[in-house]
């Protein structure tokens, strides 16, 4: 970090939060999903991707759970408002937070257009130990192995996957949800809706059992899918693999270039 993030990153949050109205900084015209359309205009800079480069995910247990961005130094920095001005010149806390919010379309379009292959990945921001502590608190009886976390460290990566990962999508908690954490001087940081973590549906096996075969499941008479034990213990599994995934994919995807 340079110089500059050090006079910054002194700064705490609680200190930022003395002098200046929460709603002010972090408005809800920044801070809320964009539309599909400003994502296609959006460009995606070097700078972003060093900045990402630096994610580090944690599993956020709301009703279905999905990965969300740890909000303990968030992307590396203690106050990541101090990024905005070390990667992309903002010297205002207005700008700082605006970059900030923005931080949502720069994820989704290196999801969309980042390239990995499959394989076995070394973690460089986090043991692979801290990913497990995310699910202890989940009712899941399976290991390291059913995660993707091998002996020696590393995370399985298979095509099944990226593909599961790729229907994800960003965005920024609901401004309740986000002025409740302010007041506990928790940065806000995009995450994936825990309740449709694939956008769909609120069956979050029903959407990776549809994404990875094409074909919807069997239904019961009250709405639910229907799936063998074995069936749902895999897609459950696929599910909670998304974390060790995530973080690999943001420490190692390449952005694929125009042919």
């Amino acid at each position: 970090m340079s110089d500059m993030d050090d006079v910054f990153s002194s700064v705490s949050l609680e200190e930022i939060l003395e002098n200046t109205d929460p709603e002010d900084l972090f408005k809800e015209e920044y801070f809320s999903s964009k539309p599909k359309e400003e994502l296609e205009g959006f460009v995606f800079t070097a700078e972003h991707l060093s900045l990402l480069r630096n994610a580090r995910f944690t599993w956020d247990d709301l009703e279905n759970g999905a990965p969300k961005i740890l909000a303990d130094r968030p992307f590396g920095y203690e106050n990541p408002l101090a990024a905005m001005t070390e990667f992309f010149g903002q010297e205002t806390l207005e700008g700082q937070a605006h970059a900030y919010g923005r931080l949502e379309l720069a994820m989704n379009f290196f999801l969309d257009n980042g390239e990995l292959k499959p394989g076995f990945y070394p973690l460089k921001n986090m043991p692979p130990e801290q990913l497990l502590i995310n699910f202890e608190d989940i009712e899941f009886e399976g290991n390291m192995i059913d995660l993707g976390i091998n002996e020696d460290g590393t995370i399985t990566v298979d095509e099944d996957s990226l593909k599961i990962i790729r229907n994800m999508r960003f965005s920024w908690d609901s401004f309740d949800n986000m002025e409740d954490g302010l007041d506990e001087f928790e940065w806000p940081v995009p995450l994936v809706n825990g309740k449709r973590p694939y956008l769909e549906s609120s069956y979050p096996e029903t959407d990776i059992y549809e994404i990875l075969t094409g074909e919807e499941p069997g239904y019961s008479e009250s709405g639910a899918p229907v799936f063998t034990l074995i069936e749902e213990d895999i897609l459950t599994r696929l599910h909670l693999r998304t974390l060790p995934v995530m973080q690999v994919f943001f420490e190692h995807a390449t952005l694929r270039t125009s042919s």
